[in-house]
């Protein structure tokens, strides 16, 4: 969709320009100091305030972009340059997107999410078995574990405020209705809501 500024103060389109042109120079700059998995593509797209971990496990194609506050989180064990967390060309997310891997996300293309979403494949500990300990550790001590990786596949649609967890896997032009949370399948083509199908097409 073209995008129409004709009602857009002059203040706040030049206010656009400036983000732009600042996302475009950090992903760009990021890039240039080969902070990425190789092969990832050069034009990306950051928002202020991105923080990374282990990004060298995190490949990216070409028009991939975040609003402000971004966090991605590569925490595998794995040597050398395995992908923990793989985004499709053409995909974006708005502010305050939270990924989290230590198992697999993979994310296609043509993905569209909003703003405070949070992916993430590990939880820290065994929760059930943590509970039952009464010695247990401290929660940030605990091993990371992992019930599966998570397959988002192309042209999925997902609103504010979702949670992806492990195991998730979202077919291809799904839609995931705001608050939702994701632990299971979603069919191809349906709209998913509170942890249920709500329609397919």
């Amino acid at each position: 969709m073209k995008r129409n500024f004709s009602n857009e103060s002059l203040i706040n389109y030049l206010l656009r320009l400036k983000r732009a042109a600042g996302g475009r120079l950090r992903g760009r700059l990021l890039f240039v100091c080969r902070a990425f998995a190789n092969g990832t593509n050069s034009k990306i797209y950051f928002g202020r305030g991105l923080r990374l971990i282990n990004s060298k496990s995190l490949w990216m194609g070409e028009g991939v972009s975040f609003g402000i506050m971004a966090r991605i989180e590569c925490h595998g064990q794995s040597e050398g340059s395995a992908k923990l967390i793989t985004i499709g060309p053409k995909t974006s997310f708005g502010d305050y997107f939270h990924a989290g891997a230590i198992n697999k996300i993979q994310i296609g293309s043509n993905v569209l999410g909003g703003s405070n979403i949070l992916i993430v494949d590990h939880n820290h500990g065994n929760p059930v078995k943590d509970m039952q300990n009464k010695e247990m550790e401290i929660p940030r001590l605990r091993p990371l574990t992992s019930n599966g990786p998570i397959v988002i596949e192309d042209n999925v649609w997902i609103a504010d405020n979702c949670v992806i967890l492990a195991g998730a896997h979202i077919g291809a032009g799904a839609i995931i209705s705001a608050n939702s949370i994701v632990k299971g399948h979603v069919p191809s083509f349906s709209i998913y809501s509170s942890n249920k199908q709500a329609s397919n097409k």
